[in-house]
C-alpha cells in the first residue's frame, strides 16, 4: 500500500487591527514559513496567503501545505522550524481553523 499525500490548510485571524501592524505580522509569518521550505522532511509545498479584503467575518492569513503522507504531517508538528512558527503565531493569532485531507478523497 502506498502512502497518500495530505493537504494541510490553516486559516488564522490575527489580533493586529491596524493595517500597518497586520502587514508587519504577515511579513514576519511569511519569513518564518519560507524557512520551512527544504528543511521539513516530506513537505512538498507550502505557501502563505494574505486576505485581500472583504467582510469582517473573513480571516487574515491562510497557510496551504502538502505533505507526502499523514506521517510526515504528524512529524512536521514537532519540527523545530514549525515550532518557531507557532511561537511567532502565538504573538498575533486570535483564531485558528485547520483542515487536513487526502486530495483524492470523495
Amino acid at each position: 500500500m502506498t502512502a497518500k499525500s495530505v493537504k494541510h490548510i490553516s486559516v488564522w485571524r490575527l489580533a493586529a487591527s491596524a493595517e500597518p501592524a497586520l502587514q508587519d505580522a504577515a511579513r514576519q509569518l511569511k519569513c518564518q514559513v519560507e524557512r520551512l521550505r527544504g528543511c521539513v522532511p516530506g513537505l512538498r509545498t507550502i505557501e502563505l496567503g494574505l486576505d485581500i479584503g472583504g467582510p469582517s467575518q473573513r480571516s487574515d492569513v491562510v497557510l496551504y501545505s502538502e505533505f507526502e503522507s499523514l506521517e510526515y504531517l504528524h512529524n512536521y508538528q514537532d519540527h523545530p522550524e514549525h515550532l518557531a512558527l507557532v511561537t511567532l503565531l502565538d504573538l498575533y493569532r486570535i483564531e485558528t481553523r485547520v483542515v487536513d485531507y487526502h486530495p483524492d478523497s470523495h
